[in-house]
């Protein structure tokens, strides 16, 4: 799921070119970003998650246009040290890099594009408390959509879709924990 114009090619490449059945995913909220997209052929390794910003109190994982919400809000909390891990594929999902990153900072947010329940935030929240829930300090949080339809007016949508404040205050709210 990719969350920037390189990654939307590198990723298509890849799932065209996989021997396995891929079902691309990409998000409308991405399709007015610029970047820079190189003419020459290249891929990005399906199944590997990027770490594109080192911390140690707190992990926060995110994919599509969760990754731009994270960074953003990211570059306003420079008071807090935290890792942003971009996974760009969820099956495969790099569980080895999530469940390291989680085993040093022992915190976790997991920002989803996705509905709430039985989504990706959970899937990762799952596989967190299975694995690495001793090194915990903190539950696993998890923001992303209500469970009820997308709405069509933009006056709605602005309460619906995650947003700078609410993950602010998660991120600020894990870190008193």
């Amino acid at each position: 799921m990719p969350s920037n114009p390189y990654d939307a090619k590198g990723l298509l490449i890849a799932a065209v070119e996989d021997d396995n059945p891929v079902l691309y995913i990409d998000d409308r909220w991405l399709y007015s970003l610029k970047g820079e997209v190189p003419q020459d052929y290249y891929v990005c390794k399906i199944g590997e998650a990027k770490i594109l910003k080192k911390g140690k109190d707190l992990t926060v994982v995110a994919s599509s246009w969760t990754v731009k919400l994270a960074l953003d809000v990211i570059s306003q909390l420079s008071e807090f040290n935290i890792e942003l891990i971009y996974i760009r594929t969820i099956k495969p999902l790099d569980e080895e890099k999530i469940l390291e990153s989680v085993k040093k900072t022992k915190k976790a947010i997991v920002l989803d594009g996705g509905w709430r329940m039985f989504g990706v935030s959970s899937e990762i929240s799952a596989l967190i408390a299975e694995k690495v829930f001793d090194s915990l300090k903190a539950p696993v949080k998890r923001i992303a959509l209500p469970d009820s339809p997308a709405p069509a007016a933009k006056t709605l949508e602005k309460r619906y879709y995650p947003d700078e404040f609410t993950v602010i205050n998660t991120i600020k709210e894990i870190l008193k924990e």
